[in-house]
């Protein structure tokens, strides 16, 4: 299980993503690369970490993901570390308060305003 969930993570980091957002009217690209890339450019960090059910003598990994936008400070746990960066990305074109989209593996996101 641990190889699986690393390879997961592996592969979810090296998938697409492709940013758009329209600056008064004018569609203008903001990110296109892989993952990894965009988290390191944006400083999300994200830590694996596991919890123990002690009733029944399992353990389960979950993630920790935290980053800034502006003045305002984020922290998620859960359990799909793709979706907590799916909601990073979302808070994030949120706060520039324009119409954005992004697609992250073949999924598309649009944010009107």
């Amino acid at each position: 299980m641990e190889t699986y969930n690393k390879q997961k993570i592996k592969d979810f980091e090296n998938s697409n993503l492709t940013i758009y957002w329209w600056s008064f009217g004018k569609k203008t690209l903001d990110f296109e690369g892989v993952v990894k890339d965009y988290l390191k450019r944006e400083n999300i960090k994200y830590k694996i970490l596991t919890k123990k059910d002690e009733h029944l003598n399992f353990e389960q990994l979950y993630f920790k993901v935290s980053f800034k936008v502006g003045s305002m400070n984020f922290s998620f746990n859960g359990y799909d570390l793709e979706n907590l960066i799916r909601m990073c990305i979302n808070i994030r074109l949120t706060y520039l308060g324009d119409k954005s989209k992004f697609i992250l593996n073949g999924r598309e996101r649009t944010i009107n305003f």
